[in-house]
């Protein structure tokens, strides 16, 4: 290639480069602190602290089309409103607050068994 060759693809670079970072100026970047999941008898609870507000969001076991059940996590693959999305939960999370074995209940009665990787 020839830098004359080359001169579409840098400057369309360049422009998306621009952009990008334009959009990113727009919205100023908060800490996200307080990431906490939940079991419900509606779905997946996740309640996240953004600055000086609180958003929640729900995944609804309905909206959940599979489930892979590894040694090491859960990943569980679901679609919201036309936009898909993963919550990928280390083993490690399994506690009193958040207990897997009723995660997995869940799971197998409205999507079914687990597929595997």
């Amino acid at each position: 290639y020839t830098p004359r060759t080359l001169f579409p693809y840098t400057t369309l670079f360049r422009s998306l480069e621009w952009y990008v970072k334009r959009k990113m100026n727009e919205f100023p970047v908060q800490e996200i602190k307080g990431v906490k999941l939940g079991v419900q008898p509606s779905g997946i609870v996740m309640r996240q602290q953004m600055g000086v507000q609180e958003g929640v969001g729900t995944v609804a076991w309905k909206d959940i089309y599979e489930w892979y059940n590894t040694p090491e996590f859960l990943l569980v693959n679901f679609k919201v409103k036309g936009q898909q999305g993963a919550y990928i939960l280390p083993k490690r999370m399994d506690s009193k607050n958040f207990p897997f074995e009723t995660l997995r209940k869940h799971l197998k009665e409205v999507v079914g068994e687990p597929k595997t990787l």
